[in-house]
């Protein structure tokens, strides 16, 4: 978005903030034991959840193509690397290794981390409750 027009960046950001502010209404929507579609079309639900899924506020699988991170035993040995192809049948994935060597290793999909492409910029998030703010960071 900072590379966009700043009209649209204004635009975009203004439309996910608003949709964003809906949430703890539609978490307590949710709760209730009489929903409907027509209850969760009102709340904006639909709305709320593609602006977290623009913000990054999604769990991205693994994939062809994706950076992931390479879980290690001890913090700071994780390696990361990009996803060349994945088996399914073995819940495995063959992984190119970002380093001189360019490497390839099969790792258990168990042990990867998808690397978000995009985060979300709590600079954004001023305006919002700072209770939904903190649920989304």
């Amino acid at each position: 978005l900072q590379n966009s027009s700043i009209i649209w960046t204004d635009s975009i950001q203004n439309s996910i903030l608003n949709f964003l502010s809906v949430i703890p209404d539609v978490l307590n929507i949710l709760e209730e034991d009489n929903l409907t579609s027509e209850i969760i079309r009102k709340t904006g639900y639909h709305k709320c959840i593609a602006s977290l899924c623009v913000l990054g506020g999604f769990i991205e699988s693994v994939r062809i193509g994706c950076c992931v991170k390479i879980k290690a035993k001890e913090p700071g040995n994780e390696k990361f690397g990009t996803v060349v192809s994945i088996d399914n049948s073995t819940q495995e994935a063959y992984i190119s290794i970002n380093t001189e060597n360019d490497s390839n290793l099969k790792i258990n999909l168990d042990k990867l981390e998808v690397v978000p492409e995009s985060s979300i910029n709590p600079e954004y998030l001023g305006p919002i409750v700072p209770d939904v703010a903190n649920m989304l960071l």
